[in-house]
């Protein structure tokens, strides 16, 4: 026998276990955590009379608010005073106030201080306690019934492992233990709650009167647990630990696109459908150990903690079971890293390299089947005579990996992670670290807050006129958020009883090519990646497909690896991000700037072009193209205005609508055909003569049929006739989309450009530039001198000396600001930049005046003269 300066309670079943010494107690309480002390629940503690023994008025309870001295209000309970002396130690260490309770149970209309429900076979489907709340003058009264935690249909087993002989093979039973109920206080049937169970005295939660109480058997060594005092204490939940740095890579799910589809196709209200979910545990060794390696309290926990979670999602349309558990009774089947995220990985792939269950039903059935009696029984399992039924395995709908956190102490912070909207799916994972000095209570919370994130909750803001409180484990903007998950139609495998149904409305899309929910990455998903090199010959481009994900996707679960820092995206390869100055995105043509890699996020930066109504020119590339609108020269009609980062000329329109080898059509087909179509120069107007040009856009020598989708639905029209004694091809879409106009800016005549369907000139546009100007001197700025200009500036640049915008040497962004060539600084690039120093003083005051919605995407100095250099090599090499 120990010492009494040194003894050890052991309450793995009621959801902690403490070890504690005379020199330790004075920290313990701290280790039991989400009970605090509830001052509003202080009441004033009047000495109650006892009564006979099983009388229903007696007083059984006393209140605690302060150890030792509040052992003389519990005096006048001859049961209780001396079995709270004998555990002074412990209750030392809990958080005042707390209740003593006797428990009397009425069972055949008496009552009886005992809490088992075991009848000779197994437990009694009902049952009726009395006891003492704290803060409360009378004792209330709850009326249990069976719980949901196993199914009716005997689904549930726990498989271990059994070595012999150096083989390790599988085990399972499926008889458990089932004394777990559901209820209700009997005064308040619509407004109470009730979820224990009466394996080892009552234990379980509470909610009465707006509070919830947590209750379990004081454990003191005199007493038997059914028989024993039962400690009340009101729970006070603290918030969960986020880590918002931690780095995962779940795309959110439009879930209220799902919900829309679901209503527009009549789907029944999941508010009035029952879902119901299987679950599956994995205890690891480390947490078997914790549990003294009995396997009778591992599964009375993982129970216990389902029972707590029905208590959780009471107020939903989902009801709950244990489906099974799987204890590792001979070491981890997988590594436990430090990293939770690592965990899920592996407990995802682990899972997957199972296979699924119903890919291995032969197997299962096969499994030795024993007794719970006969589990430490060394001889060889047997199977039971039933063990080769052909029958319907069910799969569990989510699977959560429960380890110690005794022996693991994850680095990201966090006490449980969760695969977000994988419901119905292979991915319906979570990982929870279980510290049994807590309240059972607290790890089924983080258990409904797995299953809740499964279901797709964090698809959904918190509903305004509702909070959402952490600190809770649903508030009442959590359940808004869970029924619309439930109507979006996420987790319709969960309505079907049949186990066909179930598994044929799981969907696995890993692999499909597509990121889809509950999916962090493909793994043969590809990224366009651009290398260039400003010391190369020529333009120095080369383009290249790169895999973004390969060798750090996992091709079985789709998860990414740990260590990754991206897993798509232009600037990212192999998961980690590329260097600063790769080319992620060419200029498209002369109106457009190329962008490059910061090395600090895995997209490219935003899109930098001309601001609209700088010149361009295509020049002509065949002498097809060339005699193509005769009576628009060749050089006019390759002139334009840039638009939106394009140099919008009809050929390249067309080659957009009909294909790379159409062009536009004679201009035949503009001048006869504008004049007689409806609708030719924007809705319900018929072009004329002098905008003939900037109507619908005709086309030659393209497909049969448009490329684009949207166009294909709508008329379009493949004409053939002569003019001149020349055949004439006329191809158009039309409708008023904006895809069937000859493109804004495009030349329409000389000097005049397409606005709005008509052809003006620019001076009619009215369009000035938000650029800042400063001076302009022609000298050395002629075209080819020493200093690079960009052809867009230097053909619209002035012969006398004048204000212009950028200084006409600077390019004029659709960021506003002026992008200065190397050499050159300020807002309008008019100051000579002498020192190296003043470079990164230019960027930070061209920040400083750059509107706020682009302020983020002036490029550094390092970066604008990567863009100078592209854009003087394309010019030199313009093919």
């Amino acid at each position: 026998m120990r010492p009494p300066s040194f003894w050890v309670v052991v309450l793995a079943s009621c959801g902690f276990l403490i070890l504690m010494s005379a020199h330790a107690t004075d920290n313990a309480a701290a280790d039991i955590s989400g009970v605090t002390s509830v001052n509003s629940l202080k009441p004033h503690i009047s000495n109650r009379v006892p009564l006979h023994p099983l009388s229903g008025d007696q007083n059984i309870g006393c209140d605690c608010y302060s150890v030792p001295e509040c052992f003389t209000n519990c005096s006048f309970v001859p049961q209780i005073r001396p079995r709270l002396l004998g555990s002074r130690e412990f209750l030392q260490t809990l958080p005042t106030p707390f209740g003593v309770t006797m428990l009397q149970q009425l069972r055949r209309k008496r009552l009886k201080y005992d809490t088992s429900t075991a009848s000779k076979w197994s437990y009694f489907q009902q049952a009726q306690f009395r006891l003492s709340l704290l803060g409360s003058e009378k004792a209330i009264q709850i009326k249990l019934k069976k719980s949901s935690v196993f199914s009716a249909d005997g689904d549930y087993s726990t498989l271990f492992y059994r070595s012999r002989n150096g083989i390790v093979s599988e085990v399972e039973f499926t008889r458990p233990e089932d004394c777990f109920y559901t209820g209700e206080v009997e005064t308040a049937p619509n407004t109470s709650y009730a979820a224990v169970d009466t394996c080892s005295g009552l234990r379980g939660a509470i909610f009465y009167q707006n509070v919830t109480y947590v209750i379990f058997p004081l454990p003191c060594p005199s007493c038997e647990p059914q028989t024993a005092p039962h400690l009340i204490l009101p729970w006070q939940a603290t918030p969960v630990a986020r880590n918002a740095s931690m780095r995962t890579f779940w795309k959110p799910v439009d879930l209220m696109a799902m919900l829309q589809t679901s209503l527009e196709r009549g789907v029944s209200a999941a508010t009035d459908t029952l879902h119901t979910l299987w679950l599956e545990f994995i205890v690891d060794e480390n947490l078997l150990r914790e549990f003294g390696d009995n396997f009778t309290t591992t599964i009375r926990y993982t129970a216990s903690v389902v029972n707590l979670v029905n208590f959780h999602f009471r107020d939903l349309p989902i009801r709950i079971h244990l489906l099974r558990t799987q204890v590792w009774n001979l070491g981890n089947r997988m590594p436990v890293e430090r990293s939770i995220k690592a965990t899920l990985n592996g407990i995802q792939r682990y899972r997957s390299e199972q296979g699924s269950v119903s890919s291995r039903v032969e197997g299962a059935l096969r499994r030795h089947k024993r007794n719970p009696q006969d589990l430490d029984d060394s001889g060889p399992p047997q199977p039971s005579p039933g063990a080769f039924k052909h029958v319907e395995y069910r799969k569990s709908d989510i699977t959560l990996f429960l380890t110690s956190s005794t022996e693991i102490e994850f680095v990201e912070g966090v006490d449980y992670i969760a695969v977000p909207g994988s419901i119905c799916t292979p991915r319906g994972t979570a990982v929870v670290r279980v510290n049994l000095t807590d309240f059972e209570f607290h790890v089924a919370r983080l258990v409904s807050k797995s299953i809740a994130e499964i279901l797709g909750i964090l698809s959904f803001p918190c509903p305004e006129m509702y909070s959402c409180d952490d600190r809770e484990v649903f508030s009442r903007g959590d359940l808004s958020r869970l029924r619309l998950a439930l109507l979006s139609g996420i987790s319709a495998c969960l309505r079907s009883a049949s186990v066909e149904e179930r598994e044929s409305l799981t969907i696995d899309t890993c692999g499909n090519g597509v990121v889809d929910r509950g999916e962090e990455c493909e793994p043969h998903q590809h990224g366009i990646t651009v290398n260039f090199q400003p010391g190369g010959t020529g333009s120095g481009i080369v383009n290249g497909s790169v895999s973004s994900s390969t060798g750090c996707c996992d091709p079985k679960t789709c998860l990414a690896d740990v260590h990754a820092v991206c897993v798509d995206g232009a600037c990212c390869r192999g998961c980690q991000l590329v260097s600063r100055g790769r080319l992620c995105r060419p200029a498209r043509d002369q109106c457009d700037l190329p962008e490059f890699c910061s090395g600090l996020e895995p997209n490219c930066p935003s899109d930098l072009y001309l601001e609209n109504g700088m010149p361009c020119r295509v020049d002509a590339k065949t002498s097809e193209e060339s005699t193509a609108a005769a009576s628009v020269g060749a050089e006019e009609r390759e002139n334009a205005l840039c638009y939106e980062g394009r140099c919008p000329t009809r050929s390249s329109h067309c080659k957009a609508l009909w294909g790379p080898s159409a062009r536009t059509a004679d201009e035949f087909c503009y001048t006869s055909l504008n004049k007689n179509i409806d609708s030719a120069c924007g809705e319900g107007v018929i072009c004329e003569d002098e905008n003939t040009m900037c109507g619908l856009l005709h086309c030659r020598d393209g497909t049969d049929e448009p490329l684009p989708v949207e166009a294909r639905s709508l008329s379009f029209f493949n004409l053939r006739t002569q003019h001149d004694r020349q055949k004439i091809q006329c191809q158009y879409v039309a409708s008023t989309q904006k895809f069937s106009y000859v493109p804004e800016g495009a030349s329409c005549d000389v000097g005049r450009f397409c606005f709005q369907r008509r052809c003006i000139k620019p001076t009619a546009i009215a369009v000035h530039s938000k650029c800042p100007r400063g001076p302009y001197i022609p000298a050395g700025n002629e075209e080819g001198g020493g200093e690079f200009i960009h052809p867009a500036v230097r053909r619209n640049l002035p012969t006398t000396p004048v204000n212009a915008t950028c200084s006409g040497r600077g390019i004029c962004t659709n960021g506003a600001f002026c992008l200065c060539p190397p050499g050159w600084h300020g807002p309008s690039c008019s100051q000579r930049q002498m020192q190296p120093k003043v470079m990164n003083q230019n960027v930070s005051s061209a920040k400083s005046r750059t509107p706020a919605a682009f302020s983020s995407v002036y490029p550094d100095e390092d970066i604008s003269r990567l863009i100078w250099m592209y854009l003087q090599a394309v010019d030199k090499n313009p093919g």
